[in-house]
Parts: C-alpha cells; sequence; structure tokens
C-alpha cells in the first residue's frame, strides 16, 4: 500500500489501512456494514424507478420489476397478486385481441372480484395497450 501518497488516499483505503492497524496490533475491531454488489445495484435501481414514478414490485429474487399500468389498476379492484402476475406473464404469449379481452373477462367472473362494465372496459384497454407494448 506504500505507493499510495498519504494525499490522495480515499476514506476507503484510510478505512482499510486503520482496520489493517487494528488487527496487526490484536484489538477488537468493529463489525463493518457491507452491501453485495447486488444489494447495491437494487438499490440504485429501485430509486431510479421511484424518480421515474414507478413502483417496484419485490417479488423477484433478484431485480424489481416495475408495475405495469393493468397490473396497478387489477390490483387496486382487489384481484389477487398471483393472478395479476399470471395475467401479465401469459399476455406475451397471446395471439389476438378477442383472447386478452377474454382474458379480462375471466377475471371480472372471480368470485370477490366486483369490476364494473367501465372497470372492465378499462382493463381490457390497459390489457390491450400492454399486449401492444410486448408485441413491439
Amino acid at each position: 500500500m506504500g505507493w499510495f501518497s498519504k494525499r490522495s488516499k480515499s476514506s476507503i483505503m484510510k478505512k482499510i489501512e486503520k482496520l489493517r492497524s487494528r488487527i496487526q496490533k490484536g484489538k477488537k475491531i468493529d463489525s463493518v456494514d457491507v452491501r453485495s454488489r447486488q444489494e447495491i445495484i437494487v438499490s440504485l435501481f429501485e430509486r431510479k424507478l421511484k424518480e421515474l414514478g414507478l413502483e417496484p414490485s419485490h417479488d423477484s429474487d433478484y431485480m424489481p420489476t416495475a408495475r405495469t399500468p393493468l397490473a396497478t389498476f387489477l390490483l387496486k379492484h382487489r384481484v389477487d397478486e398471483d393472478t395479476v402476475n399470471t395475467i401479465i406473464s401469459e399476455l406475451k404469449d397471446i395471439s389476438t385481441k378477442a383472447e386478452v379481452e377474454s382474458i379480462i373477462e375471466a377475471v371480472a367472473e372471480i368470485p370477490g372480484i366486483h369490476l364494473r362494465s367501465d372497470d372492465i372496459q378499462m382493463a381490457k384497454q390497459l390489457a390491450l395497450d400492454e399486449w401492444i407494448r410486448m408485441r413491439t
């Protein structure tokens, strides 16, 4: 570590030297707060999403995914999160607009889901928008 001049040492290098010195002297060292690279990346990504007005989802083990307008709409109308995630993931495999609309109609028939006709139309439009985005 001798190649660093005393003036150019960063605060991290100073901390490392302090820890090394304490270890060499046999002194007890304080635990160091360490974050993994993944934690740092996720933290930065979540901050950027929030700056853009998007809500990160914490379902993923690694990178959070933003909630789409369709997902947000369905969740606000008490559609189970697993059902919403299934709908969003299945949209990419659908080949026609009619199939997209039929999925929303099926969701509206789930017991406990109370979507009015205008809510169903809005969900269909959001689903179609999402489907078109996925295909381009």
